[in-house]
């Protein structure tokens, strides 16, 4: 066969063998792309999991060396459990431990956080090591609430820039609540961080329980000043809400400790409870507790937030 000057014989020969190699082509990256050999999640992976070493710097722990991640899907209450078991008549405790997340490299963080009994962690929002703490409670199994710094009365106190202050409306406390939560991811209720001003204060703690209603969470009224308002406010909106009973560590005196969690349990005895009980991730607080509440102790029924308060998970 006689081929033209201009190679229009080999035109068409060309256009279907490179046609055939772009479709083999096209046919081993999309099997490779199903076997998820190129995504985009493979390829963060390996720069997200890695921790920032000016954040958090060096600690004595394993895990310290990569960043803890909840695992897909946690949810703080779900794990956590739902209402009280109506069967179950033992005195109730709920014990909250607040203050979390400026502390990481601690024997009471680390003890508080691996314990293996029901627990309400309690994060500041905004803390170097918040995320950190609020992440490793949700894999522990635990509660996570935010601790929501709220203006003091005290000119003296220290005042944190992120803080709900008196006057607020709805949209501040929606900002700071979404704020909170980058954070401390999987909080499913609140309480305050000091406050005496703030939680007297109709108008702000109105706003609080419609932007905690939005969001499904619960109220906990840490009770630091005798004019608190919040949980009254909370309950006019029918957010669930409780007060705090019993400070366990106002002093890092180990005997008032004692005396303070012993006054809980009798009155949990008394009463039935749920008695709320606050504490703090002190080494003095952190070893009153371990000595003190045993496994094998079933007098008492020790629950989260969430149980005491009767909130579905």
């Amino acid at each position: 066969m006689k081929r033209n000057r201009d190679g229009s014989l080999l035109r068409p020969l060309l256009t279907g063998f490179l046609a055939g190699l772009f479709l083999t082509l096209g046919v081993v990256l999309a099997v490779v792309y199903m076997k998820g050999g190129f995504t985009g999640a493979s390829l963060r992976k390996s720069t997200t999991n890695q921790e920032t070493p000016s954040a958090y710097g060096r600690v004595g722990y394993p895990e310290a060396e990569t960043m803890d991640r909840a695992p897909a899907g946690t949810d703080s209450a779900k794990r956590s459990g739902d209402r009280l078991n109506e069967t179950d008549h033992r005195p109730t405790i709920a014990l909250v431990i607040d203050d979390f997340g400026n502390q990481w490299d601690t024997e009471a963080v680390q003890g508080l956080l691996h314990w293996d009994h029901p627990l309400t962690v309690a994060v500041i929002p905004g803390l170097w090591a918040s995320e950190r703490c609020a992440r490793k409670a949700l894999e522990q199994g635990k509660e996570v609430i935010l601790h929501l710094p709220m203006e003091p009365e005290d000119d003296e106190a220290p005042v944190e820039t992120f803080m709900l202050r008196r006057g607020m409306g709805r949209e501040d406390v929606e900002t700071l609540l979404a704020r909170g939560l980058t954070t401390v991811p999987g909080a499913t209720g609140l309480n305050n961080h000091q406050g005496s001003a703030a939680t007297a204060d109709t108008t702000a703690m109105t706003a609080l329980a419609e932007a905690a209603g939005a969001r499904g969470w619960y109220l906990l009224d840490s009770v630091t000043s005798p004019k608190t308002v919040m949980r009254a406010m909370a309950e006019q909106w029918g957010i669930p809400a409780m007060s705090r009973d019993i400070f366990l560590d106002h002093t890092d005196d180990p005997d008032t400790i004692r005396a303070a969690l012993r006054k809980a349990i009798e009155r949990a005895k008394r009463t039935g409870g749920p008695v709320v009980v606050i504490g703090h991730p002190r080494r003095t607080t952190w070893n009153v507790l371990r000595e003190t509440i045993q496994p094998g102790d079933h007098d008492i029924r020790w629950v989260t937030l969430s149980e005491a308060i009767g909130k579905p998970g």
